[in-house]
């Protein structure tokens, strides 16, 4: 049975088409993965299937018993704890609630109810419990246990971090007596062993869920269909995303042999074409000029096969002649390091050399941050010894690229890091995708795949040989972060990482450490 029918959208902002067209249907019960570049029109699509906006032309249907539940961006939060937002998943059972309390009162008052007023008594009672209205502080606890958030719930809103605010807003969500999830980057600013809480509380939903992510991991283990946007279309693969990535290609490849043939075709008939039209006048033959007629006219029924794509425009990058450091890029020795008495890591002994790619993992709060700064020199242990090799240049990227000047333009931005002619330094804004007047935007109006991009810029302009990277692939699509992987790849510094992408790690990264009860423990494959 059909959860939503989409038949001819299309959409478009300041004159520009973002959906062309669009039809397909959504069943009960898939789990479809949502992906496409950055600026394709997923966050649209997911918009329009929440009933968030209306399409500029097409309709679409929902079952009448569809209750959505969507993550928001910028939400708009009266309620004056995390407690009290979150309690608004529920705001269905509060009326009902309300009514029980009213008729409690008046029992412990001593009035007693008329036969009427306690069958509407146990009406409601029965319609509170089999809406799990007593499960309603047993839910929260589950949820923002499940995502480390219990400690925020007497919490303002307003004093919450961007990233604490967007666990809460998935909470309420999670929260939700939905039957259709559809989540926008559910996994941005979640460590791993809350992804995986997360992975298992999707797989025991009983409803329809849609999620746009950049987490090639998650989608291989969550869902079984993938919906690409591109180029204002949308192409339907049945397939986990490794097997979407596969059968794009083999599609790509067979559209491109059908093109070539096409045009093959279309040659000949224009060739016979031409000849039967020079026999015609030659021969003053009419049945050559008919069959040159009747052939042109085939010609011109012949539906033309478009050049299919098989490049897009991404990132481009090249670290090229880096200068070679010394063999030992860092060496910690019984390192301890505490904050406020709270130990975060002891006897920490950790070797990097040179040209190795070292990922750093565990869950946040941990100290991995911590760990990073004191190989950059920012902070001193508190016991034990860190040496940093000789002929170090060091490239480093934090995790929500802090480094940038928000009150600078791109191009500004840019060059006060990079020394370089203006037209010298558009040019090479262009291959991290800083098109004309691109360049003029406030960093401090960039999203945050945007800056990702302009601080890539400066880091491989500058050419470093060694590279410390704090969630590198957050906020880059899944193209670009294909574009980074293959970069690193190819690189031939040394590369020291914290990464919660699996996908990420597990493909490039030869040597993982991963960080838990104050411990950094080596882990082999």
């Amino acid at each position: 049975m059909n959860r939503i029918s989409i038949n001819q959208v299309s959409q478009r902002y300041a004159g520009q088409e973002i959906l062309n067209h669009v039809t397909f249907s959504v069943n009960e019960h898939e789990r479809i993965g949502v992906v496409g570049r950055n600026g394709s029109g997923k966050t649209t699509l997911l918009k329009l299937l929440a009933r968030q906006e209306q399409p500029a032309s097409g309709t679409i249907a929902w079952s009448k018993e569809t209750i959505i539940g969507y993550t928001q961006q910028n939400l708009k939060v009266s309620q004056p704890t995390v407690m009290s937002f979150l309690q608004q998943a529920f705001a269905e059972l509060v009326p009902i609630q309300n009514q029980l309390q009213h008729f409690e009162e008046q029992m412990s008052n001593g009035k007693t109810l008329t036969e009427q007023e306690l069958t509407r008594y146990g009406t409601l009672l029965d319609d509170f419990q089999m809406r799990g209205g007593y499960e309603i502080d047993v839910a929260i606890q589950q949820v923002t246990g499940g995502l480390k958030i219990t400690s925020l719930l007497q919490r303002s809103w307003t004093d919450l971090s961007g990233g604490e605010r967007t666990k809460v807003a998935l909470a309420q969500v999670l929260l939700r007596q939905s039957n259709l999830l559809i989540l926008d980057e559910p996994t941005n600013h979640l460590d791993l062993s809350t992804i995986d809480w997360l992975i298992q509380f999707i797989r025991q939903y009983a409803g329809t869920v849609l999620v746009v992510s950049h987490d090639r991991h998650f989608l291989d283990v969550m869902v079984t269909r993938i919906i690409e946007v591109e180029d204002g279309a949308v192409h339907d693969y049945l397939g986990d995303y490794t097997y979407f990535v596969a059968e794009k290609q083999r599609r790509l490849m067979d559209e491109f042999q059908n093109y070539k043939d096409q045009q093959v075709k279309i040659k000949k008939m224009r060739q016979s074409i031409h000849q039967l039209k020079e026999w015609a006048h030659v021969y003053s033959n009419e049945k050559f000029a008919s069959r040159a007629r009747s052939m042109q006219k085939a010609l011109d029924r012949l539906v033309v096969i478009k050049r299919p794509k098989l490049t897009n425009k991404s990132l481009r990058m090249d670290f090229n002649n880096v200068q070679r450091s010394s063999n030992t890029i860092f060496k910690l020795t019984d390192v301890r390091y505490a904050v406020a008495e709270r130990e975060l890591f002891r006897q920490v002994d950790l070797t990097i050399k040179y040209g190795q790619k070292v990922a750093i993992l565990g869950d946040n709060g941990l100290g991995k941050s911590t760990l990073i700064k004191l190989m950059l020199g920012e902070t001193m242990p508190d016991q034990g010894t860190v040496y940093r090799g000789e002929r170090l240049e060091i490239g480093y990227l934090s995790q929500f690229v802090t480094e940038l000047p928000l009150n600078k333009t791109v191009l500004e931005a840019f060059l006060a890091v990079v020394p370089m002619e203006v037209g010298e330094a558009r040019h090479v804004l262009a291959e991290f995708l800083f098109f004309q007047e691109d360049v003029y935007k406030l960093v401090g109006a960039l999203s945050g795949g945007e800056k990702k991009r302009l601080r890539w810029a400066q880091l491989v302009s500058l050419q470093y040989n060694v590279l410390i990277l704090d969630e590198p692939t957050n906020d880059l699509d899944i193209a670009s972060i294909e574009v980074l992987e293959d970069t690193l790849d190819k690189y031939d510094g040394t590369v020291i990482v914290v990464s919660h992408d699996r996908y990420f790690v597990e493909k490039h990264f030869d040597r993982r450490f991963i960080l838990a009860d104050q411990t950094l423990t080596e882990q082999f494959s």
